[in-house]
């Protein structure tokens, strides 16, 4: 799956490449010198892969958060938007005959896109290359590389895949042998030196040998380059000049499909995650999963979805079912078994409404105490303009009863509470969503089975639409 969004339009794009495998840049650019950390450079890797031969300009590149999943350790959700943000600050530093520099950054744009706001339904992470890099990745004819994705994405050190690349490069995808370089230079290339020598990483070369000992562990357990053996050239009797490898190309190597400390890319989790996104779970779903179960996620999106169809017949749908999910995962709804062929409880019509009605009650109640902290937290000129929108919006008859109040006492701020909540949706949190939502942990309903409690939460909802029913 790829995910290009065109700058123009801004329509997702789903392309199948049949080389998507591979990563083709220009050689300036494999041999430049750059410095990042290891989930940036897995990013950058990434969206190249995505980059066609035909491409003309920079499209935007949506990376799915469930891909990243794959090559990300820890919390793809929370990596993969640092990686992003973290490439915003990063320069490419193409290194020129007879000495010359351009320097750029990598990219121009860094952004989280959740799956609810996403037109294909899934949670990306989203970047645009600078266009400096144009000639340098786009329709390449001559003088470029291809390098199989899968070949360093696995790797856990930087300086391992930045090793891999270049010598990957530098022996034609493993036809030569032997290759010599200058230490400084390479160290240049990986980014472990200012190219004019202001600053050195790991400069003796017992320092710079632990790098290489780590490539040498990594080559040998991710991709089909592998280093025989390498040798220095002393300079002089404690420092070193050159360094010579010897390689070997494995032309049936054995892939990792994940980085280590991804996260298990289970199936039935992976379709779970995506369902989570798709329904508006704005939070981390992975995380998810992993806290409250599988079983119990999946019983909770079939409460969700439930209570939806149910709340659609009534002048109060549920329109963050997202928010809902996160609220009944939180509340521990789905881990009560409850089910319609257990014995129920029946409540008598006095009980019924007195239940009721209590809910009711306590729903306002939360709702009102929500208003007086939005109305406390607003700063006075934001309150004038409300004072401005009520006039406008509101009835000359509340208008002018408003007016006889002077715009104080109870009416008033329940008329205003009132007009604050229906204006200010976003700023309800999901458990004031509605009145389902509101009582889906209470303790009072918890002893009732479904048709019970959905008697009660009609009603609850009637009278909290219609105070003066009786």
């Amino acid at each position: 799956l790829f995910l290009p969004l065109s700058m123009e339009t801004d329509t997702p794009v789903i392309v199948d490449r049949p080389d998507r495998g591979m990563v083709r840049q220009a050689n300036a650019l494999v041999k430049s010198a750059q410095t990042m950390e290891l989930n940036e450079k897995r990013l950058i890797m990434l969206a190249m892969s995505r980059i066609r031969w035909g491409d003309e300009e920079f499209l935007t590149q949506d990376i799915p958060v469930t891909e990243l999943a794959k090559w990300i350790g820890g919390n793809p959700y929370q990596e993969g938007r640092k990686a992003a943000d973290g490439l915003l600050h990063r320069v490419v530093d193409i290194l020129e005959d007879g000495g010359g520099q351009t320097k750029f950054q990598w990219t121009t744009l860094s952004a989280y896109i959740p799956a609810h706001k996403h037109k294909a339904g899934v949670a990306c992470v989203r970047i645009r290359f600078n266009e400096e890099l144009s000639p340098f990745l786009l329709q390449l004819r001559d003088r470029y590389n291809q390098i199989p994705l899968a070949h360093m994405l696995p790797m856990p050190s930087y300086n391992s895949q930045r090793l891999y690349e270049i010598l990957w490069h530098d022996s034609h995808a493993g036809t030569k042998s032997f290759l010599s370089y200058e230490i400084e230079q390479l160290k240049i290339y990986i980014g472990l030196r200012d190219p004019k020598g202001k600053w050195e990483k790991y400069k003796p070369w017992k320092d710079f040998r632990k790098v290489l000992g780590k490539a040498v562990e990594d080559f040998n357990s991710f991709g089909s380059l592998k280093i025989k053996g390498y040798s220095g050239k002393r300079q002089s009797k404690r420092a070193y000049s050159h360094i010579l490898f010897q390689l070997k190309k494995d032309d049936s190597p054995a892939l990792p499909q994940r980085a280590a400390g991804a996260p298990d890319l289970d199936p039935k989790v992976m379709s779970l995650v995506a369902e989570l996104e798709r329904l508006g779970y704005v939070q981390n779903a992975f995380g998810a999963v992993e806290t409250y179960g599988l079983e119990v996620v999946k019983r909770t999106l079939d409460l969700a979805r439930e209570a939806e169809r149910k709340a659609a017949s009534t002048n109060k749908p549920i329109y963050n079912l997202g928010g809902l999910i996160a609220s009944m995962l939180k509340q521990g709804t789905a881990a009560r078994r409850v089910t319609t062929t257990q014995e129920e409880a029946r409540l008598t019509n006095q009980e019924l409404e007195k239940l009721a009605r209590a809910l009711a009650d306590a729903y306002q109640e939360a709702l009102t105490a929500r208003a007086n902290v939005l109305w406390t937290e607003m700063p006075e000129a934001e309150r004038q303009t409300v004072h401005e929108s009520m006039r406008a919006e509101l009835s000359s008859t509340l208008v002018d009863y408003l007016n006889s109040v002077q715009w104080q006492g109870r009416g008033y701020v329940g008329v205003r509470n009132t007009y604050v909540l229906d204006t200010r949706l976003d700023a309800l949190t999901e458990e004031l969503a509605d009145l389902e939502a509101y009582t889906f942990s209470d303790p009072r309903l918890t002893t009732y089975g479904t048709i019970e409690r959905e008697r009660v939460l009609e009603r609850a909802r009637s009278l909290h639409d219609n105070p003066t029913d009786t």
